[in-house]
């Protein structure tokens, strides 16, 4: 009998045992995948669940990775289970920081167009302590599917050139704006504001757009040419002009001789001596009659020079005062032979 009690007490002994072990191996997580994890949840933080495995191993789980929890541990009298909630199945998205600051700044950079010099100016110098955030949103806001008016196009222009010096892409949408800009005034604000700053590369793009293959584009840019008048523009392309030539080719001569070219009173009492000259076809080529170059500063200056390099040579020393009208017509003069036939 004592050998049953004692039997029967170890039985039940290893079963509260085997019971308290089972259940400290049950909690399970339970995955988005589908999977879970099962073991003992020791503690989480902010980020992760800690659990420890049947095998000794510890993992972290991020809880965003986490559905659900089911916790089956046995708590003792007296103790509190920690708290371990979930992730949210579909969490409510927060703006990252950068999110937020572009849409400040984009609120904020809508006052260069105000009609309030207090507001112009305090977007201005926001732009200014901020220019490698505020300019991307400068070139962005110019983009004419945001509906912009044109007082903001013109104050994000002038902004811009505050900003100086820019980056390419901020030039290359300078050019843009100087050709394509859908308000006017704002094209030449634009072309104030190359210009102010001197940008080559903007410069540089509106005579590639002068030279284009459309007729609009190649008319925008010569106005938008003239308007920034860099002197620099055109003494390069008077300097692209190529002189004109002409490339003639004689053929063999024909020996037909059908009647006299000229008769020269010579023979005696008056008769004439008839004088024959060879003839032979002659082939011809004209090339550089006309040129890109040449077109771009008729279009530029309003005037057809033609495409000699030195009447534009002529029109752009006047340009720079170097030399007058007047003086050009006393150069004429001066080297005529009719000039110097009159002379006393």
């Amino acid at each position: 009998m004592n050998r049953l009690r004692f039997f029967a007490i170890a039985f039940g002994f290893y079963a509260i045992c085997g019971a308290v072990s089972f259940a400290h191996a049950e909690d399970t997580v339970i995955l988005k995948d589908g999977k879970t994890v099962k073991g003992d949840v020791s503690h989480q933080d902010a980020d992760n669940v800690y659990i420890k495995l049947a095998d000794g191993e510890a993992r972290a789980i991020p809880k965003t990775n986490i559905v659900k929890i089911e916790r089956r541990k046995v708590v003792a009298a007296g103790e509190k289970a920690p708290d371990i909630p979930a992730a949210p199945e579909q969490p409510q998205k927060i703006p990252s920081p950068n999110e937020r600051d572009v849409s400040k700044l984009f609120n904020a950079m809508k006052d260069l167009g105000s009609s309030d010099p207090a507001k112009r100016a305090a977007a201005l110098e926001l732009a200014k302590q901020k220019k490698d955030e505020a300019t991307p949103v400068l070139l962005g806001m110019l983009n004419p599917k945001l509906n912009g008016d044109e007082w903001t196009h013109i104050g994000i222009l002038r902004a811009l050139g505050e900003l100086a010096p820019l980056n390419d892409q901020a030039a290359q949408t300078l050019a843009w704006a100087a050709v394509s800009d859908p308000f006017p005034e704002a094209r030449r604000e634009a072309c104030n504001t190359i210009r102010r700053t001197g940008d080559d590369r903007a410069i540089r793009q509106l005579a590639a757009s002068g030279t284009a293959e459309n007729p609009k584009m190649r008319q925008s840019a010569a106005v938008a040419l003239h308007e920034i008048d860099d002197n620099r523009v055109l003494a390069a392309l008077i300097h692209a002009v190529p002189m004109p030539s002409v490339t003639a080719n004689l053929g063999e001569p024909n020996g037909q001789l059908q009647r006299p070219d000229m008769n020269l009173p010579v023979g005696p009492r008056g008769t004439s001596l008839p004088i024959f000259l060879p003839k032979s076809d002659i082939a011809g080529t004209a090339t550089d009659i006309s040129s890109p170059a040449a077109d771009l500063l008729k279009a530029i200056s309003g005037k057809d020079l033609g495409n000699m390099p030195y009447g534009w040579v002529n029109w752009y020393r006047e340009k720079l005062g170097e030399t007058t009208e007047a003086d050009r017509e006393s150069y004429k003069e001066n080297r005529s032979m009719r000039q110097k036939m009159n002379a006393p």
